[in-house]
């Protein structure tokens, strides 16, 4: 670095006393540095420090805030707000599996019942709409009921259901 730590332990200094110190520490080398091009580099180092609330510039004086530190507020609120995210994770990943798995039950429902029909060699009937799919556990009693016109269907679960549509 080319700034003498006097200068950089300082708690006010400005802008051009930085870079005068810095170019002029850079002219004894063998290097040839261009002023301007030092005098560039020492005002986005600059920028960098005040965009990262190390320092703040007011006019051309520049104050040294300190590094950045998180309180333990913070911190705590930060790992709670990391273990939200990751349960929320684990929720959308089960959502996901079991959207797979109904994916994959229509999927073979289609399957089977094309098989059928070729095998039957017959024309598929149509299902009519509304359709609606009702998923549950496979120890549930269903009653299902359907009035004389066939209007009407009631459906009695012995368990919990779900219905998609």
């Amino acid at each position: 670095c080319f700034v003498e730590p006097e200068k950089a332990a300082k708690v006010r200094s400005s802008s051009s006393d930085v870079s005068v110190d810095a170019s002029s520490k850079a002219k004894g080398k063998t290097q040839v540095y261009d002023e301007k091009n030092i005098r560039r580099r020492v005002y986005d180092a600059l920028n960098v420090l005040m965009a990262m609330d190390i320092i703040e510039k007011d006019k051309k004086e520049i104050r040294w805030k300190g590094l950045p530190h998180r309180s333990n507020q913070e911190t705590e609120s930060l790992h709670d707000e990391r273990a939200r995210r990751i349960e929320e994770v684990k929720r959308k990943r089960e959502s996901l599996k079991e959207l797979v798995v109904q994916n994959i039950c229509f999927t073979n429902l289609v399957n089977r019942n094309r098989a059928r029909y070729v095998s039957q060699q017959k024309s598929p009937e149509s299902v009519s709409l509304p359709f609606i799919v009702v998923n549950t556990s496979n120890q549930t009693t269903i009653n299902c009921e359907i009035n004389p016109e066939r209007t009407d269907v009631f459906f009695q679960f012995s368990k919990s259901f779900e219905i998609n549509d």
